[in-house]
Formats: C-alpha cells, sequence, structure tokens
C-alpha cells in the first residue's frame, strides 16, 4: 500500500505554492531565458477556448457513438470496441480537466471551473477544484513524497512489476485511490462546503445523465459496462503509463524495489512526440508536450507544438537529450526493459535540478 499523505502539510504546501506558483514558473523561465528570449514566448500564452470545444464534442461523439453501436449490436467485438473507444476518450476529457486546472479553458475563471466541471471534469467522477487541489502540488513539489500526490511515476513496469502495474490498473486499485484522494484535493484547495455540495452533485447529475442516455438507448447495464467499468480499469491504466513514461527515469526503472519514501533526486520530465496512434491512446491534446508543460505550465496545450519547436530551435534539447523520448512505445520498452538501454541520462546532472520541471 501507499502511504498517506498529510491532509495539514499538503494544505499548507498548496497554499504556499498558490503563492508562489509565478514565481516557480518564473524562476524556471530565467532558467531558460538562455535558450528563449521572453518575446519569443510572450504570444504563447494567449488563450484559445474555440480550439477546445469542437475537440470536446469530439471525445463526446465518439462516447455516445459507442454507446449506441453496442446497445444496437450487442456482442463482444462491438462490446470491445466500444469499450476501447470510450477509455481513451475519458482519457482524453481528463486531458482537458487538467488544462483547466491551470486556467487555461476560458479567461473567466468562474467560467473555466463551471463548463470544466459539467463537460469534462463530473462525467468522470472529478471535479476541477479536488483535481487542481492535488496538481498544483505536483508541479511545485515534484518528486516530493510527502507532498507530490501523483505518485504513479513511482510505479516499475520492469520484470515482475509489469504484471504488478498492470493490476493495479485493471483491478481498479489505481482508480479507487485517485477517487478516494479527490477528498484530499478538495482539502488542499481549502474549499468550503459549497464547493463540495457542488462537487458531488455535478458530478451526481452529470453521471444521471449518462445513465439516462444509456436508458433511452434500451441498454442501461451500458452505463456500468461501458461508462464506469473502463473508467476505473482501462483509463486508469492508461493514464500511469502514461505518468510513468513522461516522469520515470532510466534509472530509477532499473530498480528493483518501488520506492515509496524517499524524495526523487534529480526530478525528471520527458517530452514523447507521439505518432497518431499514440496521442490518440496516451497523449491526447498535445500531452506529450510534457516538460514543455512543465517548464512553461501557464502555456495552453494549443501552444505547446509551437513551444517546443522553439526549445528544439534553441539548442535545448542538444544539450539535454534525454528529456527527448522518440515514442511512447520506445519509451515504455526502455521502462520495461531498461538495462538495454544506452541513453545516458545521468548527463548534465548538475544542471538538471535548475532545468526540469517544477
Amino acid at each position: 500500500m501507499l502511504p498517506e499523505v498529510s491532509g495539514q502539510k499538503t494544505s499548507e504546501s498548496l497554499s504556499a505554492g498558490s503563492r508562489h506558483a509565478s514565481q516557480d514558473t518564473l524562476t524556471t523561465a530565467e532558467e531558460t531565458r538562455r535558450w528563449l528570449d521572453a518575446g519569443e514566448v510572450s504570444h504563447l500564452y494567449t488563450l484559445r477556448p474555440s480550439r477546445i470545444w469542437p475537440g470536446a464534442v469530439y471525445c463526446w461523439a465518439i462516447i455516445a457513438t459507442s454507446l449506441a453501436a453496442w446497445a444496437r449490436f450487442p456482442n463482444s467485438r462491438v462490446f470491445a470496441i466500444a469499450f476501447v473507444l470510450i477509455a481513451t476518450r475519458q482519457h482524453a476529457l481528463i486531458n482537458y480537466l487538467h488544462e483547466a486546472a491551470h486556467h487555461l479553458v476560458s479567461r473567466n475563471r468562474w467560467r473555466n471551473d463551471w463548463w470544466s466541471d459539467l463537460v469534462f471534469g463530473a462525467p468522470n467522477v472529478m471535479s476541477t477544484q479536488s483535481y487542481r487541489g492535488n496538481h498544483l502540488l505536483h508541479h511545485s513539489n515534484l518528486g516530493k513524497m510527502k507532498l507530490d500526490n501523483e505518485v504513479n511515476h513511482r510505479f516499475l513496469i520492469s520484470g515482475w512489476h509489469f504484471w504488478h502495474t498492470l493490476v493495479r490498473g485493471i483491478s481498479g486499485w489505481n482508480a479507487g485511490r485517485a477517487f478516494f484522494n479527490q477528498g484530499r484535493g478538495l482539502k488542499n484547495a481549502q474549499t468550503d462546503w459549497r464547493s463540495r455540495v457542488r462537487h458531488f452533485g455535478l458530478i451526481a447529475i452529470a453521471n444521471g445523465l449518462l445513465f439516462s442516455y444509456c436508458l433511452w438507448l434500451g441498454a442501461p447495464v451500458a452505463y456500468l459496462l461501458l461508462w464506469l467499468l473502463p473508467l476505473g480499469t482501462l483509463t486508469s491504466l492508461m493514464l500511469t503509463i502514461r505518468v510513468i513514461a513522461e516522469h520515470q527515469t532510466v534509472g530509477y526503472a532499473r530498480q528493483t524495489k518501488e520506492d515509496f519514501v524517499h524524495d526523487m533526486e534529480p526530478t525528471f520530465t520527458r517530452t514523447i512526440p507521439a505518432n497518431a496512434i499514440e496521442r490518440f491512446l496516451f497523449g491526447p491534446i498535445n500531452f506529450g508536450y510534457h516538460n514543455e508543460h512543465h517548464l512553461f505550465p501557464a502555456v495552453p496545450y494549443t501552444a505547446l507544438p509551437e513551444l517546443h519547436r522553439l526549445l528544439r530551435k534553441s539548442g535545448y534539447y542538444d544539450k539535454y537529450p534525454e528529456r527527448l523520448g522518440r515514442s511512447y512505445c520506445h519509451v515504455l520498452v526502455g521502462q520495461i526493459f531498461p538495462g538495454g538501454v544506452k541513453a545516458d541520462e545521468s548527463r548534465n546532472r548538475e544542471d538538471r535540478a535548475a532545468m526540469s520541471a517544477v
């Protein structure tokens, strides 16, 4: 079992992290000014909400069509396809929720959270505030055992650990832990009772609407089998695999035992320019540009590819090649069989703490 994180300490840290979030971002930006001039990146901070909603409609169209397809053709082949498709779109919706946690869905913060809750979070049994309460600690305390609540990157997938991590995801253990962590996220965000009522109320409304749609299709069991079941199993597993690819070093992957006691030193974030299939499965809405996101968390996902091009052009990835993966498959194979990895992730160790994600 994973150790519990002190609610008092995380609340205090989030409060401090919120006060100093812009300072942390500026510190990271100052480190990268030798690679990028402030004028080169200033335009990247512009929010483009109109780019988000077509993607959201696309996700929900796939979900609605998949549910309807199985209701019309209730056989195992259609079920398997619908199960995978819905899991990938749940993953995408959670990534949109991540954008909202950084206030990048709307310029108006009230609309940012309400739209995000209704369209992205509540159907997935989450809220923007609960997600934000845990996620901001991940940025400000990456790799710190007592403060970074997102510990999935500590799961090993080498040797027998591969099966352990697989069972954690498929069994629903990861999803259950994430569900109960939401209470901690709400506490970290210092929400009042109204926010908690809204949190659970919107979850009930959104899932009620999903169940009603399945009932209208004549297949109420689809809500359980094709919404809750993938959310608690395959979607959770994909999220875990993605986090491992983004944050786990080859050095850690070579360990024989998972470490849930010590801070991870040095911390690490990797960008993975994925192909179309990998983006659909693991890196929707440009999530593969994860190092760019941690360096500049206020840059919306729509601008991350351009930020990546600027960093490559500047020579950043020539000096820090270990921060750029070839593909999700290549990175994950390296984590499963770390003894065969030739990339030297120990180089530039003296700069890693400063240049890694905050």
